[in-house]
């Protein structure tokens, strides 16, 4: 320091003072830098229960960087929940791929295309694979519930065709048309048919 005057003492002084604001200084480049790079994350990408804990955690550090929170210790602790939290995000894209997959596949307008008893699998499974999409979940989870609808598509039973031959097929009340024996094998099978209709 070439300031006229200057003494040991003086200089002494502006040293230590200058020490202790070098220790005092809070460190904010990590925090900073992972607020920036989980800044562009899509909500809509990621289980709803996950994000919201991420969300939660990136706002509380937000908070403490635009109070210029000071305390480097709160300031660490609230940036490393922040990529605690962001490594527990459970990316749901394929998931929901694949749910907009079904749902393209088998509309409720085709409802009635569908036997009763596959068209509810098919429903149920849907709704599970939302419920984990938004409720607090693992991957393994998420995987149950994909494989389930995976299955439920695989066993859809459609009553195409079926319609046709159950409009041919006879009635109670015209078996003076038929002979007894063709005419009762016609109604066991149609009523067969509908049984399975309504399975």
């Amino acid at each position: 320091i070439n300031t006229p005057g200057a003494t040991q003492e003086v200089i002494d002084t502006l040293t230590g003072e200058l020490n202790v604001n070098l220790d005092l200084l809070t460190d904010i480049s990590s925090a900073t830098a992972i607020i920036k790079n989980t800044a562009t994350l899509d909500p809509s990408n990621y289980n709803q229960a996950s994000w919201q804990e991420f969300e939660a955690a990136r706002q509380d550090l937000e908070t403490a960087l635009t109070n210029q929170v000071s305390d480097q210790t709160v300031i660490d602790s609230l940036t490393d929940r922040v990529k605690a939290e962001k490594l527990e995000l459970v990316d749901i894209t394929s998931y929901k791929s694949f749910l907009i997959e079904s749902q393209n596949t088998y509309p409720d307008s085709a409802v009635n295309t569908y036997t009763p008893a596959s068209w509810e699998k098919l429903q149920t499974a849907e709704a599970n694979l939302i419920k984990e999409m938004t409720e607090p979940t693992d991957y393994e989870s998420l995987n149950a519930a994909l494989i389930e609808l995976q299955d439920a598509m695989n066993e859809t039973v459609t009553k195409s065709g079926g319609d046709y031959w159950l409009n041919r097929a006879p009635v109670p009340g015209e078996e003076m048309y038929y002979t007894t024996e063709t005419f009762n094998r016609a109604i066991t099978a149609s009523d067969d048919l509908k049984q399975l209709y309504n399975d």
